[in-house]
């Protein structure tokens, strides 16, 4: 196996967390962020967005309109606090 495939393999496992933390720039974890609904196979933090004191968080294999139609989380950070604001599904 080459080092260029290593190194993605590397980086593709390290990218795709089971669940979001929000960490800060010196790496230590300030919150983990869950779903209020979560649901095993959703795939919650699949992608992840941070804007500020906003972070959106996909579940692409989330099912609660009948399909696997996905969903997104907005979260708003307040007071050092992240806090789900609102889900967006498909």
């Amino acid at each position: 196996m080459g080092r260029l495939t290593m190194l993605a393999r590397f980086l593709i496992a390290a990218l795709v967390p089971l669940a979001p933390a929000v960490a800060h720039a010196d790496g230590d974890c300030e919150q983990k962020l869950t779903a209020g609904d979560a649901a095993v196979e959703d795939y919650f933090g699949y992608s992840v967005s941070i804007d500020g004191s906003y972070a959106i968080v996909g579940a692409y294999g989330n099912d609660d309109d009948g399909g696997k139609g996905g969903s997104a989380y907005i979260f708003r950070r307040s007071g050092g606090t992240w806090t789900q604001q609102q889900k967006l599904t498909a």
